[in-house]
């Protein structure tokens, strides 16, 4: 089924009961790497939003979120140290020009600057705020002395009685020759191909 989180026949509470998996494809990993590179070197955060679809196989009880392209933040977007803040008119057109294309957005992708790879309190503020059913987001970060960034991915969702979860994503991330390789979420995944 190609769309984003509205067309997904899954409610909220039923996240709880299965897979998410993460497919980052190549040109959407090239994009945020070369973003995220372009702000951390010099510590400042940068996002973009993350662009795909979902599909669902009820069968395996696996919701496989396919991220195909990921946006740079924009030129009006703001970059400081601890935050950064997207550009709403280049944000708006982007999605637009995807829609056209039957991609939704899935959530969006943000640098940290040091080495912090969970999300932080602004984070979950902002997440809150954005009301999707479910809400991909990754974070980046390049550690001292590497040349490549980390990646971790999370989903957020709202169960029926309110409660605010937050689910870390294992990720198939593809590579070069168009094979994927599998990383767990429980680490900081160095975005390079292996």
């Amino acid at each position: 089924m190609r769309g984003g989180p509205s067309s997904i026949r899954v409610s909220s509470e039923q996240f709880s009961g299965i897979r998410l998996e993460l497919v980052l494809r190549r040109q959407a990993k090239d994009a945020i790497v070369n973003e995220t590179l372009r702000f951390a070197r010099r510590g400042l955060e940068t996002n973009g939003m993350l662009l795909g679809n979902m599909r669902f196989n009820s069968g395996k009880g696996i919701l496989f979120c396919e991220v195909i392209t990921a946006t740079d933040s924009g030129p009006f977007a703001e970059h400081q140290p601890g935050r950064t803040s997207v550009d709403t008119r280049y944000q708006t057109q982007r999605l637009e020009e995807a829609q056209g294309r039957n991609l939704s957005m899935l959530g969006f992708w943000h640098s940290h600057p040091r080495y912090i790879t969970e999300p932080s309190s602004g984070d979950h503020i902002s997440i809150r705020a954005a009301a999707m059913p479910l809400y991909i987001s990754l974070i980046t970060t390049l550690q001292s002395g590497e040349s490549v960034p980390r990646l971790r991915g999370f989903a957020f969702y709202f169960r029926q009685d309110g409660e605010f979860i937050r689910r870390q994503l294992d990720i198939y991330m593809e590579k070069a020759n168009g094979r994927f390789d599998f990383f767990d979420a429980a680490k900081a995944t160095v975005m390079k191909d292996v």
